[in-house]
C-alpha cells in the first residue's frame, strides 16, 4: 500500500515556511508563508475542504475551471476532490492562513 502524504512541502514542492498552528486527526491549521513566485502545485485531497485567509500580499486559487484571487482579509474555499492549485501574486511575500477538515487529510499530486 502506497504511503501517504501528509506534509507535502517537506517532499513535494518547496515553499518559504509552513507552521503547524494546531493538528488533530481531523482538522489542520497551517500559516503559510510564500516568497515571489511560489506555487503549492496542482493536487486535490479526497475528504477535506480547503479554506484559505489571506493576511497579507495577494493569493490566487486555480481550479479547472477557474481563479480567484483574494486579498489580506479575504477568504476562500476549495471542497473535496476539486483540483487546485495556489500561487502568490503580490511582488512581496504572500501569507496566508490554511484551515484543512473535517476529514481525514491526504495530498493526490497531478502531474
Amino acid at each position: 500500500m502506497k504511503a501517504q502524504i501528509t506534509r507535502p512541502w517537506e517532499s513535494e514542492y518547496s515553499i518559504e515556511k509552513t507552521e503547524i498552528v494546531a493538528e488533530t486527526r481531523d482538522l489542520r491549521v497551517l500559516n503559510i508563508t510564500l516568497t515571489e513566485g511560489q506555487f503549492v502545485p496542482w493536487h486535490y485531497h479526497t475528504k477535506v475542504t480547503d479554506i484559505f485567509f489571506c493576511i497579507e500580499g495577494k493569493l490566487q486559487i486555480e481550479t479547472q475551471n477557474n481563479k480567484v484571487l483574494i486579498h489580506a482579509g479575504e477568504s476562500h474555499q476549495i471542497i473535496a476532490n476539486i483540483p487546485h492549485s495556489v500561487s502568490n501574486q503580490s511582488s512581496g511575500i504572500c501569507k496566508f492562513i490554511l484551515i484543512q477538515g473535517i476529514g481525514t487529510y491526504d495530498y493526490n499530486k497531478i502531474s
